[in-house]
């Protein structure tokens, strides 16, 4: 919610509000970071050696993942070559965060499109059987 729409509730100032912030960040990431932010000291070499090459494996797993994304071709939505593409939910990011606070990153629920054919697509979640044949 926006403030001013906070503000609108008319809520007494001494009640508490529960704002859910989602964030996607990987173990070996977030622990560096509280290290750093902590001004930790005592961290050993090891422990750090062992944060980053978890950190290197974590982004060795997501270029898979994106390169194995990314192996279509034609739009799934226009049945075009892809010249300029991006990666979109099939289960659209607002639907999977409204019904189930989430949002689905899962491979199963990437594909690869035209910016195009995601700006028609829109918010709107496709059955199996709407995508374009060439996928």
């Amino acid at each position: 919610m926006k403030i001013a729409q906070i503000e609108a509730l008319n809520i007494d100032k001494n009640t508490e509000l529960f704002v859910p912030i989602f964030m996607e960040q990987n173990r070996f990431k977030f622990e560096q970071d509280l290290h750093d932010i902590k001004g930790a000291r005592n961290v050993t070499k090891k422990a750090k050696d062992n944060a980053q090459k978890g950190l290197d494996k974590q982004e060795e797993q997501w270029q898979e993942k994106d390169n194995r994304i990314k192996k279509n071709t034609y739009c799934p939505y226009t049945d075009e070559v892809i010249s300029h593409g991006e990666i979109d939910h099939i289960i659209p990011q607002s639907q999977s965060k409204r019904h189930h606070d989430v949002v689905f990153n899962s491979e199963a629920n990437l594909i690869y499109c035209s910016g195009t054919g995601n700006h028609q697509k829109g918010d709107v979640r496709w059955a199996f059987e709407q995508l374009k044949p060439n996928i």
